[in-house]
């Protein structure tokens, strides 16, 4: 009996572990987001009407990032292809708001680790 109940606790913590490695899409924590924000805010050296519209967009993102995570899991390249359009989309929304000196750097950002501003525990 105690075999069985120290296997069913070892296979529910592989299981823990395994749905963290695959991320909820990559959450992070309120502090961490803030921090991601001051890094973008001050490597594109944003205003804070600049930031304040990248921030909306972002937070517009995240759900469907994470859903791509959720529905692609499995199918990683499907996934990485979904995620390209989303970025991609996402960064036309950016576009208008940021000058162009500015916008490449965010693409640049963004392009580094899937998200401006660094991110993903990878």
């Amino acid at each position: 009996m105690k075999k069985i109940f120290a296997a069913s606790i070892l296979l529910m913590f592989a299981f823990m572990v395994s749905a963290q490695g695959r991320g909820g899409g990559g959450q992070m924590s309120p502090e961490q987001q803030a921090q991601r924000f001051e890094t973008i805010k001050k490597e594109l050296n944003l205003n804070d009407t600049q930031l304040a519209g990248i921030k909306k967009i972002e937070e517009e993102y995240q759900p469907k990032m994470r859903e791509l995570f959720q529905q692609y899991g499995d199918d990683r390249d499907k996934m990485m292809q979904e995620r390209t359009k989303l970025m991609n989309e996402r960064n036309e929304k950016v576009k208008p708001l940021i000058s162009a000196e500015q916008y490449t750097k965010y693409v640049e950002m963004s392009n580094q680790q899937g998200r401006p501003g660094g991110g993903g525990n990878r």
